[in-house]
């Protein structure tokens, strides 16, 4: 059951559901939204994923920006922000950029498919 604290939703190529909830964290479900499991507890504001690469998906959250390069299985963080970090999205023409907005009030960009972060000057 995913609640009213959900501030992202996110769909994979492979018809996994990935939801963004700022109590539980991200909330996963295979079965078109039926069931719901807690795979990252952390508080979860953005999710993007790669519309040339539907296993690549952003996760911004209370801590940071992290990266799953196996469609929301697994993640790694790839920008620690301690005010943490809200919308995110990846540049459809070009698959290797994305943008995050983070909560210091500061735009990050990446490059290299979400691995490096730098902040937009």
């Amino acid at each position: 059951d995913v609640g009213a604290a959900v501030m992202a939703l996110a769909l994979t190529p492979r018809g996994r559901l990935l939801a963004g909830d700022m109590q539980r964290g991200l909330l996963v479900s295979d079965d078109d939204g039926k069931r719901w499991r807690v795979t990252l507890p952390v508080g979860v504001m953005g999710l993007a994923v790669n519309p040339s690469d539907g296993k690549r998906v952003l996760l911004a959250a209370t801590d940071g920006l992290a990266l799953s390069r196996d469609g929301g299985t697994t993640w790694k963080q790839v920008l620690a922000l301690s005010p943490g970090a809200g919308p995110v999205a990846w540049a459809p023409s070009e698959p290797s950029i994305a943008y995050a907005v983070g909560l210091d009030a500061i735009l990050y960009t990446t490059t290299d498919g979400g691995l490096t972060w730098q902040p937009v000057v």
